[in-house]
């Protein structure tokens, strides 16, 4: 069987405090936003998502109000 997961690890002391199974009805998009963390106060909160995105990590990062530089050839 295939799958594939996402997970999130403790390094001091090597344990997995997340994990996040992909599944097969995940969609068809190009990019794939699998959760949000966020910081509050000295925590960190990590919220699963699993939503397909459709314009992959350029899409992504335009939502998120990040600018994307184009490659521009001379």
């Amino acid at each position: 069987m295939s799958y594939a997961h996402f997970r999130i690890v403790n390094n001091e002391s090597n344990t997995e405090t997340f994990r996040f199974e992909l599944d097969e009805d995940i969609g068809m998009g190009t990019g794939l936003v699998i959760g949000h963390m966020e910081r509050v106060g000295s925590d960190w909160i990590y919220r699963a998502v699993g939503e397909p995105i459709y314009g992959g990590l350029s899409k992504i990062a335009t939502d998120y109000g990040i600018v994307v530089a184009q490659n521009v050839r001379a």
